[in-house]
């Protein structure tokens, strides 16, 4: 273990043998939802965005690149991709199940950016990992995920367990499962298949409820996302667990 690495063991397995597991299953009301759009906007503006993502992608170290308005102030952050932004002035919002979503972000990648599930929950609808883990208990982030590919379908990883009975780690703006190795048989997926000229697929989710990770195929991903962030009573079970996982380093951040 590295110098200043903190190991935090689940909830109720942190001395073997003694007392009952206190692991919980996600409840059902949280599985991702499968969402099949009609969008005719897509097929008219999809090859300028994909065009123009795939051209600064070719440049980049990690052959990706992504649009994120919310990042325009960073200088890092390559912000002019004019079809991009036509894209979102026309789509700014998806209504779906009485909720309004926002445009969030697309990104697209030339290449495979994860082979293996990294479970963690967001912490903002806008980049999913810029927000303020503090008060992450008391939002409800929902996530629209839209796969835009017409190539390959889209991954979301995920564990079957409720992040409350779980302990945690904070590791940058993300909250992760302190020990993921004790986790990965209680992971599923879900698949978001690919796009289909105006048909587009996607999911819902509580995306700062569930423990997920995109994974992609060889071909990499293009995706957009929408959300919005609404009160949540129900998610302040993980107070005390993100309050824990304030003082702990998660070990991936080694």
């Amino acid at each position: 273990m590295a110098t200043g690495e903190t190991f935090v063991p689940l909830l109720g397995l942190a001395c073997a043998g003694v007392g009952s597991p206190t692991v919980h299953r996600l409840d059902a009301s949280r599985q991702p939802g499968a969402v099949e759009l009609r969008i005719p906007l897509v097929s008219q503006a999809i090859a300028a965005v994909e065009s123009e993502l795939r051209t600064r992608a070719t440049t980049d170290p990690d052959r990706c690149c992504g649009y994120f308005p919310a990042l325009a102030d960073d200088r890092e952050i390559i912000s002019d991709l004019p079809a991009c932004q036509e894209f979102a002035e026309h789509l700014p919002n998806i209504w779906h199940g009485g909720h309004q979503y926002e445009f969030n972000f697309l990104r697209l990648s030339l290449v495979q950016q994860s082979a293996d599930a990294s479970y963690h929950l967001d912490s903002d609808a806008a980049t999913a990992l810029t927000g303020d883990v503090t008060t992450i208990n008391r939002r409800q982030i929902r996530r629209l995920l839209l796969n835009l590919s017409a190539r390959s379908d889209r991954s979301l990883h995920y564990l079957n367990l409720d992040p409350g009975s779980l302990e945690l780690a904070v590791d940058g703006s993300y909250v992760r499962v302190a020990d993921p190795e004790a986790v990965r048989e209680h992971g599923l997926i879900a698949t978001i298949p690919r796009r289909r000229g105006s048909t587009v697929h996607g999911l819902i989710f509580a995306s700062n409820l569930v423990l997920h990770s995109g994974v992609d195929d060889e071909h990499g991903h293009f995706i957009a996302a929408y959300g919005i962030e609404i009160d949540a009573s129900e998610s302040a079970a993980l107070g005390a667990n993100v309050s824990n996982a304030m003082r702990t380093r998660s070990r991936s951040s080694h």
